[in-house]
């Protein structure tokens, strides 16, 4: 687990780690929901769009409307729409995902818009489809302050790779937790070379440390990959 700034992991309460598990299983259920209908073309051609909305009441609101329209989005009868592909749902995320929650505990939701509604808005002709990119899925999302009254800051965990030669000498096997399956096997020629490229890929958005093996277990190559991922600088209240 990463490391946190002036403080330990179990240095934190209950409702801390209540929030960091929340959040992460919101996260990796939004992640499966996502990339399996992203496949459905037929849905997205009915619904192209979406609106960005607030679902539940919270104390203390952000004024999501400055941050869409700083990040580039448009305002429709003073509603936050846009097509399911647009840059947006990635530049209004604290985590870089295309998908809801945005922030921790945000109260933020997205909602459908047809296809008729979002022609008459301009936002798609008749013939236009929306394609969704698979996302790699997420990393660990951990939130803490460093003293009391601080702004929460938001951090990703490292993805770590192996990469071993397989007992068969038919290639290598790339390993890691985060990876859906836990591993693949990459058959030469090249082996070592793919599999370091799919890690670099697949954890586009995350740091990412890859090793690799030789046959006796020792490691003879090292790689880190820093990722894209952003730390925010106004998470939870602004």
């Amino acid at each position: 687990m990463m490391e946190l700034s002036r403080k330990g992991f179990w240095d934190f309460d209950e409702d801390w780690l209540n929030g960091v598990l929340n959040l992460n299983s919101w996260l990796r259920s939004a992640w499966h929901q996502y990339n399996g209908g992203r496949l459905c073309q037929p849905i997205l051609d009915q619904w192209p769009a979406q609106e960005f909305f607030r679902a539940y009441p919270r104390a203390v609101h952000r004024d999501w409307i400055s941050r869409w329209t700083k990040a580039g989005g448009h305002l429709y009868n003073g509603k936050m729409i846009a097509l399911k592909d647009d840059p947006i749902w990635y530049a209004l995320s604290d985590f870089q995902l295309p998908f809801p929650p945005v922030a921790p505990d945000s109260g933020m939701d997205v909602r459908d818009i047809d296809r008729g509604t979002a022609m008459k808005l301009g936002l798609i002709d008749r013939d236009r489809q929306v394609s969704l990119k698979e996302v790699a899925r997420p990393g660990l999302i951990l939130f803490a302050t460093n003293a009391p009254g601080e702004r929460f800051t938001v951090t990703a965990a490292t993805h770590v790779y192996e990469v071993r030669p397989r007992k068969d000498q038919r290639g290598v096997d790339l390993i890691s937790d985060a990876l859906p399956f836990g591993g693949l096997w990459y058959g030469e020629p090249n082996a070592i070379s793919n599999a370091i490229g799919y890690a670099k890929f697949y954890s586009r958005s995350h740091h990412a440390v890859i090793r690799v093996f030789d046959e006796a277990g020792n490691i003879v190559k090292t790689e880190e990959h820093a990722g894209d991922f952003r730390e925010p600088g106004n998470p939870l209240i602004e």
